[in-house]
């Protein structure tokens, strides 16, 4: 579909984190998350299910967990007027699930749902805070590339698009990226807002390239 370190404590590192954050421009989402006891309008919708987990990779610290975020984009007529935050869906990282995560689940690494239109997504940005951030939009119009990744999803579909993860290999301005099976995560995410659609969910992993430069 597609061509192909930080030092320090981690509680300075969630601090700094949000200083980043802070100066950068919110996102703004036309499909946000679907939280349970909602009421949502499944006419000509799809129902994705997705999970990120963003780590940094480096000879002293292979597999250390970060904070970021990653947004999609659907391909149409006004993509390229689309503003630069502008985003289908996403997940953003969340200092608050990060202490909460000390007493239980890390929900800031938990599948989220999400209800959209059908059609053609693409992986438009991945970053952690401010920076860094892959470099670039996630598609290019007129040759028709799909850059970092995307999906396809059709009206009536509900579809687990696995479990995104990403390593930051900070001193070679790169991520690593994969996409893992999260079955039970994501029946578990369904289950809490769309019950009744759990047995209609299929697998279908999102497709990622596997490096990505950043900035």
């Amino acid at each position: 579909m597609f061509q192909r370190v930080f030092g320090g404590n981690r509680w300075f590192l969630s601090f700094v984190l949000v200083l980043l954050a802070g100066c950068a421009v919110p996102a703004d989402f036309r499909y946000p998350v679907v939280e349970g006891g909602q009421s949502v309008d499944l006419t000509g919708k799809a129902v994705v299910v997705l999970a990120s987990d963003i780590r940094e990779r480096t000879s002293l610290r292979p597999d250390l967990k970060h904070f970021g975020q990653v947004y999609f984009v659907r391909i149409d007529d006004s993509y390229l007027a689309r503003g630069e935050s502008s985003y289908d869906f996403g997940i953003e990282y969340s200092l608050a699930s990060d202490w909460a995560a000390l007493a239980s689940e890390d929900e800031n690494r938990l599948a989220k749902v999400f209800v959209i239109d059908p059609g053609t997504y693409v992986l438009e940005k991945v970053s952690i805070g401010s920076s860094p951030t892959t470099i670039g939009r996630g598609f290019n119009p007129q040759t028709g590339l799909v850059r970092y990744g995307g999906f396809q999803v059709q009206a009536g579909e509900v579809v687990d698009l696995g479990r995104l993860l990403v390593h930051m290999h900070f001193y070679s301005g790169y991520f690593s990226a994969r996409v893992e099976e999260n079955t039970t995560d994501a029946q578990r995410a369904l289950g809490q807002v769309f019950p009744d659609l759990v047995t209609s969910m299929v697998s279908r992993p999102l497709e990622v390239a596997a490096t990505m430069p950043f900035h």
